[in-house]
């Protein structure tokens, strides 16, 4: 029951801060009921950097201490409930940040047929989760000059089950795809940054009227669209 959260600063916006980021990072996890680690990318002028912990982010003392040092116009966050519980290691920790490429993911949900395609990477892959072999995928297709919006629908055509992604370029260019009936995917505006987040598997509005109650322009992701952040 993994939740997604991606934040973009147009250059007319205040900054971001990040206390806020991690303040409804941390909501997003205790109403998500995840709290098995999180992570974050963030965009910084020589490409992603990344942070990931073990502990869920409510016991994660660091990231408060650390992170709001950053500076950065394009984000997001996986907080964490493994589909397989037996993947809680620092190996299957998300989001994935790939050093050749320099291009990041995340999943939400389950994806289905990730055993019949594992062979296929077996000297890529570093830890067991389902959404590792999605990441390899998509890197395989990018590599082979597909588009990330057709790739990350090839991902879930490809291994079935259910998925939201969310990939950042090297340039910070963030790609987030719907495809989790139990988890949609809404993106909105706050204080002019443009925010795409998943709804804590809550067939409601409950992720708005707790955790971004000043969202405007509310729109769901359509299942199987991709939309790209500005």
């Amino acid at each position: 029951m993994c939740e997604l959260l991606a934040v973009t600063v147009p250059p007319d916006a205040r900054p971001l801060s990040m206390d806020t980021v991690l303040t409804w990072s941390r909501l997003m996890d205790e109403w998500g009921l995840a709290g098995y680690g999180w992570g974050m990318v963030f965009e910084q002028e020589d490409g992603l950097h990344r942070y990931r912990s073990l502990s869920g982010i409510r016991n994660d003392a660091l990231a408060g201490q650390v992170l709001p040092r950053i500076k950065t116009r394009r984000l997001f966050v996986h907080v964490r409930r493994p589909s397989l519980m037996s993947t809680m290691s620092q190996l299957d920790a998300q989001p994935y940040l790939d050093d050749e490429t320099g291009m990041a993911f995340a999943h939400n949900g389950y994806l289905a047929g990730h055993q019949d395609l594992r062979p296929h990477f077996t000297d890529r892959l570093t830890g067991r989760s389902d959404s590792e072999v999605g990441f390899q995928l998509w890197l395989q297709a990018m590599r082979e000059g597909s588009a990330a919006e057709s790739a990350l629908k090839n991902v879930h055509a490809r291994l079935g089950g259910q998925a939201n992604f969310m990939s950042m370029a090297r340039n910070g260019r963030i790609w987030v795809y719907a495809g989790n009936v139990e988890n949609a995917v809404y993106r909105f505006r706050i204080d002019g940054w443009e925010i795409a987040a998943t709804s804590l598997h809550s067939y409601d509005h409950f992720v708005f009227e707790t955790i971004f109650p000043d969202a405007l322009d509310i729109r769901e992701v359509p299942p199987g669209s991709v939309v790209a952040m500005p």
